[in-house]
């Protein structure tokens, strides 16, 4: 467990626990005569730690430890803990604290790869709960009984949000490669999306609501997990929206008909910028920026390429300065991602579309269609 943390935290961490380097410290674990743990449960631990190491040079690394630990804990019968033959408490919060099914759904989110577990990790059974992390509250070593009752809180409030966005998954990063929306499909997928987007609005209201007030000023970590699930909820809901913009734009439906969802999904897509940004300024005014994982560069990318585009094509002086300021947030979040990890690709991703606003002709159709009071382009709503 201590090598695969180690290939997560900082090089000042590692000095604090008197290693010169991060390979020194990494080394020294590798060489530990005893307390290895071999366990099949103790390697799906370890390999989901694994899973959020990432190398710009084998970017599936973190998909494939994910499968490991999958395979491990199904060979435990994790995604069994609701059988009758577990009988005993503690056994069944054992299991369920092997989160595959977490991980599973975040990097899936994260980096637009299908989903690896299905339903046989039984997604309308009672996942992890309050009563399952109650006696670790009182037994932190790190935490104050307060902070670790909010994080359990927190972490219980996340394996819903996993259940729920397994819809969308399914639908945006299929297993098998969809064929283009046919007029007919249209009404059949849109109603889908509608569903699934149903799920997420129900999900937040039973429970992101709750989190505002005074419990992330507990602590700095509960800062950052309570605004890591936020960005994690509306990354989903700019998926469905970026999803949607491209199927529209697939489909040889009536043209009103697809103006008129192209503007509904401009709107999510700017609530879900703003509300985004609201997330990010905690995050970065408790210094806790730098605390960030790896796929909160994907949650933020999409949305920081749309705020760009608009501010270089608003016409308004006032529009443009209203969009400037919120891009300082993501351009500030951006500069802590580039301390820890290899940016470039996302970069020039992102430098990519903005060039692409600047031609001439999707210049000219945006400005035709600010006059007109229509929705952008697709070719910009779903960048």
């Amino acid at each position: 467990m201590l090598l695969a943390a180690s290939c997560s935290y900082q090089i000042d961490i590692a000095k604090q626990c008197g290693f010169e380097s991060l390979v020194s410290d990494e080394r020294y674990y590798t060489r530990v005569p005893s307390g290895i743990e071999d366990g099949p449960l103790d390697i799906s631990r370890v390999t989901l730690l694994l899973s959020y190491y990432s190398l710009y040079s084998e970017i599936t690394t973190n998909s494939k430890w994910l499968r490991i630990a999958i395979t491990h804990a199904k060979s435990q019968k994790v995604h069994r803990y609701s059988c009758p033959l577990i009988q005993t408490k503690r056994d069944r919060s054992e299991l369920k604290r092997v989160w595959c099914r977490i991980r599973d759904r975040i990097i899936s989110l994260g980096v637009n790869r299908p989903i690896q577990i299905a339903a046989e990790f039984g997604l309308n059974n009672l996942g992890l709960t309050i009563d399952n992390l109650a006696v670790e509250i009182f037994h932190s070593e790190v935490y104050r009984t307060e902070t670790k009752s909010a994080l359990c809180r927190v972490l219980s409030r996340l394996v819903p949000f996993c259940s729920t966005v397994t819809k969308l998954l399914t639908i945006v990063y299929p297993t098998t490669q969809a064929l283009s929306w046919s007029v007919q499909d249209h009404g059949v997928e849109l109603a889908r999306l509608e569903e699934a987007k149903s799920s997420l609005l129900q999900w937040e209201l039973d429970w992101m609501m709750p989190m505002d007030g005074k419990c992330p000023y507990l602590h700095s970590s509960l800062v950052l997990y309570t605004n890591l699930t936020a960005l994690y909820y509306y990354s989903a809901r700019t998926a469905l929206c970026n999803y949607k913009c491209l199927k529209i734009g697939e489909t040889r439906s009536p043209k009103e008909h697809g103006e008129e969802q192209l503007v509904t999904c401009r709107t999510e897509l700017m609530k879900a910028t703003g509300s985004t940004a609201q997330k990010i300024k905690p995050i970065l005014t408790s210094g806790v920026a730098d605390k960030l994982p790896i796929s909160a560069v994907v949650y933020t990318v999409m949305l920081h390429i749309l705020l760009s585009a608009k501010a270089q094509l608003s016409i308004s002086p006032e529009d443009k300065q209203y969009y400037e300021v919120i891009l300082l947030f993501f351009m500030e979040i951006y500069r802590h991602y580039s301390f820890r990890y290899y940016t470039k690709r996302t970069l020039a991703v992102t430098s990519a579309a903005l060039q692409l606003c600047q031609h001439p002709s999707i210049r000219l159709q945006v400005r035709t269609q600010i006059d007109e009071g229509t929705a952008l382009p697709t070719c910009l709503s779903f960048i």
